[in-house]
Parts: structure tokens; sequence; C-alpha cells
């Protein structure tokens, strides 16, 4: 249930703020253009490249943020076991012998009852049985490691790209509105998802309830996600305050 609301208020913080954000470019863009109309100003292909490198660059980095939190996150199920990163269920007990069980079932003795993991694997943590399929992990790392791996082969292209394409008058407001955007951004993920973070944190080793339970909390996505975002916040923030100090 906590992951239910963590993930509801992500997706509508999301959805009414992204498109905010991308619109307040579009009119800066266009304030800036008007005010300087008895300018000269370059405004041909260049400048349309220029745009297109920094787009690029904010979806390669947003991108890259996934794939470090899967690594993050399959990391931490590794060092702080699986329930602190991944759901897991307790196994079914098998009503009968003609119960459903396909290659990919997992019978499991359960107080001497025999019970059934579904599509899953039996592993035991602290004594009891816990149905969980424990290619999971690597999946997850390795998806992650992948997304990664190309996120910073594509942001060098970019960024070199856009270092030699910033020579037009236009890149300096282009630069402040990506600048803007991706601190708005970073910033508004960071405050929603970090203090939901520390309390899953505190929920999960202070909850007794079992870790199989829909109550209790899952702290390893959300926190990965925080540890993923919180260093570009205070990248942006830095070099936002800079550039507008310059």
């Amino acid at each position: 249930m906590i992951m239910d609301a963590f993930y509801s208020i992500i997706s509508i913080v999301g959805a009414l703020l992204l498109p905010l954000f991308f619109v307040g470019g579009i009119v800066g863009i266009i304030v800036y253009f008007v005010k300087h109309k008895n300018q000269s100003m370059t405004f041909n292909l260049r400048t349309f490249l220029n745009m297109y490198f920094y787009f690029m660059i904010f979806l390669i980095i947003i991108t890259g943020v996934v794939g470090i939190s899967l690594v993050i996150k399959s990391s931490f199920s590794y060092f702080w076991g699986v329930p602190f990163s991944y759901s897991m269920t307790s196994p079914v007990p098998q009503s009968s012998p003609t119960d459903y069980i396909s290659g990919s079932t997992t019978i499991v003795k359960v107080n001497g009852v025999d019970s059934l993991c579904y599509d899953t694997k039996s592993i035991v943590i602290d004594g009891k049985n816990y149905c969980f399929d424990t290619e999971t992990q690597k999946r997850d790392m390795i998806t992650g490691a992948t997304i990664v791996i190309s996120m910073i082969f594509l942001l060098a292209f970019h960024v070199i790209g856009l270092m030699l394409n910033t020579k037009v008058q236009s890149a300096v407001i282009i630069k402040k509105v990506y600048l803007f955007i991706s601190l708005g951004i970073y910033g508004i993920a960071t405050v929603i998802i970090l203090p939901m973070s520390v309390y899953m944190l505190f929920d999960y080793f202070f909850n007794t309830t079992d870790i199989s339970s829909y109550s209790r909390s899952i702290p390893g996505a959300p926190l990965s996600v925080a540890i993923a975002v919180l260093p570009l916040w205070i990248y942006y923030l830095i070099r936002t305050i800079k550039i507008r100090e310059s």
C-alpha cells in the first residue's frame, strides 16, 4: 500500500509538472527572442541543433537515472537482503494434489504441509519460507548496467556535439532554459522521494510485521532513486547559481 501511494504521488506530480516545465521553457525562449528582436540574432540550423543536443542530453540523463536506480536497487538486495528491495509472497498451501503445477512452480514443505510457489522459487529468510524469483536481482543488475553504459556513450557523443556547436548567440538562453527545467524536475523529485525513502527505511527496520505483508515497506526502490537524483539536483543547483551570477 505504501509503495502504491508512493508511485501514485510520483505519477501525479510528473503528469502535472513535466509538461509545465517544458511549456515554460518554450515560452522563455520565445520571450527572450521577442525582447531582443531589435538585436542581431542568429536563429538558424545551428540554433535548432543546439536545442536538439540539450533535449537529448536531458532525456539521456533521465534514462541514466533509471539504469543507476536499478543497479543500486539490485545491489541493496545483495547487501541487505532481498526484502529490502523486492516484495515476496508466502507459499500457498496445496489444497489438493490436482492443484495446477507448472514447470516453474516450486513445492516446499511448510509446517509439514506441501505448499506452492507459483512461477518463483522458495527462499529461506530467518527460518521462514518465502516465494521469490531469484533471477529478478540479476535481471535488474544487468538491465541497469546496460542502460548506464549505453547512456554514457550517448551522453559523451551529445556533449561533444554541443561543445562544437555552442558558438551561437542563442546558446546562452537555451542553456539557461535547460538548467532551469533540469533543476526544477530533479529538485521536485528529491523533495518527494527523499522523505518517502527515509520514512520507508525506518518503517522497514522497525516494523515487526511479516516481510511478506503488504503493510511492510520496501525501501530499496525509492531509496535507490533518491540516491541517483539527489546529486543531480545539487549539480544543477550549483550550475544555475553560477550562470546566474555570471
